[in-house]
């Protein structure tokens, strides 16, 4: 299970599915950009 896509795993959820889903806890979570830098020549 990949964490940065998984939206719910049963512990906690995206507020978004507050609702939807059962979970102990809802978060908003934040919203990240992750690059991959090439390597130099």
């Amino acid at each position: 299970m990949n964490r940065r896509r998984t939206p719910a795993n049963g512990r906690v959820a995206h507020v978004s599915l507050r609702g939807k889903v059962d979970a102990d806890h809802f978060t908003p979570g934040e919203m990240v950009q992750v690059a991959q830098l090439a390597p130099p020549y």
